[in-house]
């Protein structure tokens, strides 16, 4: 943990013994964290065409390049790898995700899970 020389605290999730880490920085629970915090957010309004993300690759042609992904395509990305001829994925799939490797920085896979449990 000595080269971790940035590291101002660590966030541990659980209730197992956080000495484990060997550190003598701070270490905060996640769940203690959360209940400090008030149940009600306001949630800012967003231009859906703004930008929440950009990804710089060099494709196939070799020549680098930038694309901006704004939120509207990334959540109808998501509506997209909901449908089981897209993905085939089930609740019974496990995924290991490289995100780089992926097209939209694989957006639609974390959104997909959260659609599913507020739209079905």
């Amino acid at each position: 943990m000595s080269e971790l020389t940035s590291v101002e605290c660590f966030v541990v999730v659980g209730d197992g013994d956080a000495s484990a880490l060997g550190t003598d920085r701070p270490v905060a629970r996640y769940g203690e964290l959360l209940a400090e915090e008030s149940a009600e957010f306001a949630w800012p309004e967003i231009d859906e065409r703004r930008p929440p993300a950009m990804c710089y690759t060099s494709g196939t042609t070799g020549n680098p390049k930038g694309v901006a992904y704004s939120h509207r395509s990334a959540f109808l990305h998501s509506f997209a790898a909901l449908t089981g001829n897209a993905l085939d994925l089930s609740e019974r799939d496990r995924i290991l995700m490289i995100v780089p490797m992926f097209h939209a920085n694989a957006w639609g896979i974390p959104m997909r899970r959260s659609c599913v449990e507020r739209h079905s």
